[in-house]
């Protein structure tokens, strides 16, 4: 699926800065679906993986060794920072991300092995999957309606959950969603 999921990083990053660019003030604070973490900090997690994919110098000299450690602490890092700053750095990185997780598909850094923490250890070209999955969860549950704080219009509809059939990214959509288990109810799937 690696290819398909750098397409779906693509659309779904795209979408993902739409609503960043659309969040009100009050949006920033309001608490996402993320326990723990504001929309602000949700932004600056993923904006900060963009920043890591894109350069791999700035990841963390000793990072925690349990991924979800690693996320927290990238987003405390940047908990002093503006909702602009976070936007920014969410921006700035957002298609250089894409770019490399489009050039590790092919060999020979496709079949490379990459560590990821405690997750373990898969093929270079499945950090795509990853991403797609990642933004697939973070913008449909976490952070948009109905089951997040935030409501965007796109093409003269409000996307959430309903109508992702005809967003366009409904093959890698499915894919995405088969593994979380909020989605695997049925009530969150694509089709």
């Amino acid at each position: 699926m690696s290819q398909q999921a750098v397409w779906a990083v693509e659309v779904l990053a795209a979408r993902y800065a739409e609503v960043v660019r659309s969040l009100r003030p009050e949006e920033w604070t309001s608490p996402s679906r993320c326990a723990g973490w504001s929309v602000q900090d949700l932004v600056a997690h993923t904006g900060s993986n963009f920043h890591i994919v894109a350069e791999p110098n700035v990841a963390p000299m000793n990072p925690p060794p349990i991924a979800e450690d690693l996320q927290d602490l990238l987003v405390k890092q940047r908990r002093g920072w503006t909702a602009e700053q976070v936007a920014e750095e969410f921006e700035e990185y957002r298609e250089p991300a894409v770019a490399a997780l489009r050039a590790v598909q092919d060999e020979p850094l496709a079949s490379s092995p990459l560590t990821m923490s405690d997750l373990g250890t898969y093929p270079l070209h499945t950090l795509a999957d990853a991403f797609a999955f990642d933004l697939w969860c973070h913008l449909h549950i976490d952070l948009l309606a109905p089951t997040g704080p935030c409501s965007v219009q796109f093409r003269n509809r409000t996307m959430s959950c309903s109508g992702r059939e005809s967003d366009g990214c409904s093959p890698a959509c499915r894919r995405c969603a088969s593994p979380c288990p909020q989605c695997s109810t049925g009530h969150w799937r694509c089709a």
